[in-house]
């Protein structure tokens, strides 16, 4: 059961004032942050290359007692989060509100960054000091992708993000993501029925990969297949400048290569 504090609606949506991130959310914006947690929440890296280089520590806090990486999830950087969690950042950092990377990323629905923290061993059962989960703001706030992908972080299978007679119609943005994290995982059932449901099979994340990206880049050539047929554009570069063909030649996925090859008509 969720501690709320409060629920108050506006405009037909939540304002997301509960009990342990409502202080913790605000801290973050009003506190005067160091340059690390700073560049972390505008999501410069650059910024945070610099400070760490300056001698700044991966882990430091603010006067409020938020890391950078909290600072970074709170905000849906997920480029940010990224780059701290492979900097060595503490992924299961608590604040003083005990509220973790992961549980802020939840909390606002910020599906990349709470993706990114859980490929770096984020712990999702922790709580914070008001005994909410990150999955329990999902479920409160009916994130649907996020739901799937925290309850897949414990199957190790991301399931249909919401039945067929849900009265909650996701929102295209979690739809998009929902797919393009199903066709990580190599999901396909989930990938044909969001396909045949109409999401787009171009959607984007914030590091620019495509569902078809995702699937050939953990070589699930069923899915890229599905994908395919579904016009999946093969063209779409990542932020990294790389296509799908481009992934399937340097990881050498001699089938998924040939797939690709026969859909786009190159021999």
């Amino acid at each position: 059961m969720l501690n709320l504090l409060k629920t108050p609606y506006a405009s037909g949506r939540p304002l997301r004032l509960i009990a342990g991130c409502l202080a913790g959310s605000a801290a973050i914006v009003l506190c005067s942050c160091s340059g690390l947690n700073y560049c972390a929440k505008a999501g410069d890296v650059e910024g945070m290359k610099a400070a760490l280089a300056a001698g700044a520590s991966v882990d430091q806090r603010d006067d409020r007692g938020d890391t950078a990486l909290i600072a970074a999830a709170y905000s849906g950087k997920a480029l940010a989060v990224e780059f701290l969690c492979e900097r060595g950042a503490d992924v299961n950092a608590q604040n003083p509100y005990g509220a973790t990377a992961l549980i802020y990323a939840a909390y606002y629905g910020h599906f990349e960054s709470a993706k990114v923290l859980l490929e770096h061993n984020a712990d999702r059962s922790l709580r914070d000091k008001y005994g909410n989960t990150a999955l329990d703001y999902a479920e409160y706030y009916k994130f649907t992708a996020l739901i799937s992908l925290l309850q897949g972080a414990e199957s190790g299978m991301i399931a249909l993000p919401w039945p067929a007679d849900a009265p909650y119609a996701p929102t295209d943005k979690e739809a998009d993501a929902a797919l393009i994290t199903a066709a990580a995982y190599g999901d396909i059932g989930t990938v044909v029925v969001l396909c045949r449901h109409g999401v787009n099979v171009n959607a984007a994340n914030d590091r620019g990969a495509t569902a078809l990206i995702s699937a050939v880049f953990y070589n699930h050539p069923d899915v890229a297949k599905v994908l395919l047929e579904h016009k999946a554009d093969q063209s779409i570069k990542d932020r990294y400048g790389k296509t799908a063909l481009d992934y399937a030649v340097d990881y050498q996925y001699a089938e998924i290569v040939g797939l690709l090859q026969s859909y786009s008509g190159t021999p």
